[in-house]
Protein backbone atom coordinates (compact mmCIF):
# COMPACT_ATOMS: atom_id res chain seq x y z
CA UNK A 1 0.00 0.00 0.00
CA UNK A 2 1.41 3.97 -0.53
CA UNK A 3 1.30 6.47 1.32
CA UNK A 4 -1.60 7.98 -0.15
CA UNK A 5 -3.80 4.59 0.31
CA UNK A 6 -2.41 4.28 3.69
CA UNK A 7 -3.57 7.84 4.91
CA UNK A 8 -7.15 7.23 2.98
CA UNK A 9 -7.66 4.30 4.58
CA UNK A 10 -6.58 5.92 7.91
CA UNK A 11 -8.90 8.33 7.44
CA UNK A 12 -11.70 5.73 6.39
CA UNK A 13 -11.06 3.95 9.21
CA UNK A 14 -10.90 6.97 11.89
CA UNK A 15 -14.36 8.38 10.69
CA UNK A 16 -15.93 4.66 10.78
CA UNK A 17 -14.56 4.10 14.49
CA UNK A 18 -15.87 7.41 15.39
CA UNK A 19 -19.52 6.91 13.47
CA UNK A 20 -19.26 3.45 15.75
CA UNK A 21 -18.20 4.46 18.68
CA UNK A 22 -21.44 7.00 19.28
CA UNK A 23 -23.98 4.59 17.69
CA UNK A 24 -23.03 2.20 20.37
CA UNK A 25 -23.54 4.55 22.94
CA UNK A 26 -27.69 4.55 22.15
CA UNK A 27 -27.71 1.14 20.48
CA UNK A 28 -25.44 -1.81 21.98
CA UNK A 29 -23.56 -4.27 20.19
CA UNK A 30 -25.57 -7.57 20.73
CA UNK A 31 -24.84 -10.63 19.03
CA UNK A 32 -26.42 -13.76 20.18
CA UNK A 33 -24.91 -16.58 18.50
CA UNK A 34 -21.26 -16.39 18.76
CA UNK A 35 -19.68 -18.05 21.28
CA UNK A 36 -16.12 -16.46 20.45
CA UNK A 37 -14.81 -13.38 21.84
CA UNK A 38 -16.39 -9.99 20.46
CA UNK A 39 -13.37 -9.16 18.10
CA UNK A 40 -11.24 -12.17 17.54
CA UNK A 41 -8.64 -10.17 15.56
CA UNK A 42 -5.26 -9.28 15.48
CA UNK A 43 -4.38 -6.02 14.33
CA UNK A 44 -1.34 -5.44 12.65
CA UNK A 45 0.43 -2.23 11.40
CA UNK A 46 3.01 -1.32 8.67
CA UNK A 47 6.18 0.30 10.18
CA UNK A 48 6.79 1.98 6.85
CA UNK A 49 3.30 3.60 6.14
CA UNK A 50 1.41 3.59 9.71
CA UNK A 51 -1.44 1.49 8.02
CA UNK A 52 -3.19 -0.83 10.26
CA UNK A 53 -5.12 -4.12 8.83
CA UNK A 54 -7.46 -6.63 10.47
CA UNK A 55 -6.95 -10.10 10.43
CA UNK A 56 -9.27 -12.62 11.75
CA UNK A 57 -7.09 -14.59 14.58
CA UNK A 58 -5.54 -17.65 13.30
CA UNK A 59 -6.80 -20.71 15.32
CA UNK A 60 -3.43 -22.57 14.97
CA UNK A 61 -0.44 -23.57 17.27
CA UNK A 62 3.27 -22.90 16.66
CA UNK A 63 5.36 -23.96 19.50
CA UNK A 64 7.49 -20.93 21.14
CA UNK A 65 11.25 -21.65 20.22
CA UNK A 66 14.38 -20.41 22.19
CA UNK A 67 16.63 -19.05 19.32
CA UNK A 68 20.22 -19.78 19.69
CA UNK A 69 21.54 -15.89 21.78
CA UNK A 70 23.45 -13.86 19.93
CA UNK A 71 27.28 -13.18 21.14
CA UNK A 72 26.80 -10.31 22.52
CA UNK A 73 23.98 -7.29 22.81
CA UNK A 74 26.08 -4.51 22.87
CA UNK A 75 24.13 -2.55 20.08
CA UNK A 76 21.33 -2.83 21.77
CA UNK A 77 22.47 -0.68 24.58
CA UNK A 78 22.27 3.28 23.40
CA UNK A 79 19.15 3.06 22.24
CA UNK A 80 18.31 1.21 25.55
CA UNK A 81 20.13 3.99 27.71
CA UNK A 82 17.69 6.93 25.34
CA UNK A 83 14.74 5.30 26.55
CA UNK A 84 16.13 4.78 30.13
CA UNK A 85 17.08 8.61 29.70
CA UNK A 86 13.04 9.44 28.73
CA UNK A 87 11.33 7.82 31.33
CA UNK A 88 13.90 8.96 34.07
CA UNK A 89 12.96 12.58 33.32
CA UNK A 90 9.39 11.63 33.87
CA UNK A 91 9.87 9.81 36.95
CA UNK A 92 8.40 6.57 35.37
CA UNK A 93 10.04 2.57 35.83
CA UNK A 94 11.25 0.76 33.26
CA UNK A 95 11.03 -2.87 34.16
CA UNK A 96 12.05 -5.22 30.97
CA UNK A 97 10.06 -7.52 29.54
CA UNK A 98 9.42 -9.43 25.91
CA UNK A 99 6.72 -11.43 24.44
CA UNK A 100 7.64 -14.71 22.98
CA UNK A 101 7.64 -15.56 19.49
CA UNK A 102 8.18 -18.37 16.85
CA UNK A 103 11.84 -17.95 17.67
CA UNK A 104 12.53 -16.23 20.80
CA UNK A 105 15.84 -14.28 21.83
CA UNK A 106 15.88 -13.05 25.24
CA UNK A 107 19.73 -12.74 26.20
CA UNK A 108 19.17 -9.29 25.81
CA UNK A 109 17.25 -8.53 29.10
CA UNK A 110 19.45 -9.57 31.36
CA UNK A 111 21.97 -8.07 29.57
CA UNK A 112 20.49 -4.28 29.55
CA UNK A 113 18.74 -5.42 32.71
CA UNK A 114 22.89 -5.27 34.39
CA UNK A 115 24.05 -2.21 32.22
CA UNK A 116 20.55 -0.11 33.23
CA UNK A 117 20.71 -1.16 36.60
CA UNK A 118 16.60 -2.33 36.03
CA UNK A 119 14.79 -5.29 37.03
CA UNK A 120 13.17 -7.70 34.18
CA UNK A 121 10.99 -10.23 34.20
CA UNK A 122 11.14 -13.33 31.73
CA UNK A 123 7.98 -15.49 31.95
CA UNK A 124 8.39 -19.67 31.18
CA UNK A 125 7.97 -19.93 27.43
CA UNK A 126 7.05 -24.00 28.08
CA UNK A 127 4.83 -24.90 26.57
CA UNK A 128 3.38 -21.18 24.83
CA UNK A 129 2.29 -21.71 21.33
CA UNK A 130 1.64 -18.39 18.86
CA UNK A 131 -1.38 -18.44 16.28
CA UNK A 132 0.97 -17.38 13.47
CA UNK A 133 4.37 -17.33 14.33
CA UNK A 134 4.53 -13.73 15.86
CA UNK A 135 1.26 -13.17 18.10
CA UNK A 136 0.93 -15.55 21.05
CA UNK A 137 -2.63 -18.00 20.81
CA UNK A 138 -4.75 -16.86 23.08
CA UNK A 139 -4.40 -19.63 26.07
CA UNK A 140 -0.60 -18.81 25.65
CA UNK A 141 -0.81 -14.92 25.80
CA UNK A 142 -3.56 -15.49 28.78
CA UNK A 143 -1.08 -17.95 30.58
CA UNK A 144 2.04 -15.43 30.14
CA UNK A 145 0.01 -12.64 30.98
CA UNK A 146 -0.71 -14.15 34.42
CA UNK A 147 2.92 -15.35 35.16
CA UNK A 148 4.08 -11.56 34.09
CA UNK A 149 1.61 -9.84 36.76
CA UNK A 150 2.32 -12.59 39.43
CA UNK A 151 6.41 -11.49 39.10
CA UNK A 152 6.11 -8.18 38.33
CA UNK A 153 3.79 -6.94 41.19
CA UNK A 154 6.59 -8.45 43.39
CA UNK A 155 9.60 -6.75 42.15
CA UNK A 156 10.47 -4.11 44.91
CA UNK A 157 10.84 -1.26 42.86
CA UNK A 158 7.21 -1.91 41.56
CA UNK A 159 6.02 -2.05 45.12
CA UNK A 160 8.04 0.93 46.41
CA UNK A 161 6.95 2.88 43.25
CA UNK A 162 3.10 1.90 43.91
CA UNK A 163 4.02 2.60 47.70
CA UNK A 164 2.82 -0.87 48.77
CA UNK A 165 5.49 -2.00 50.83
Amino acid sequence: MNRWDALKRFWERSASWAVKSRLHRYLAHLNYFSSQPRYPWIHYRSEETGWWRNAVEPTRRYPVTVARELENYRHTLPLARELKRELDARDALLVLTMVPYLNTLSGHLPYLSQELAVPYVLPSFENMYTADGSHLHRVSAQAISAEFWQAFITLKPVRDKLSLK
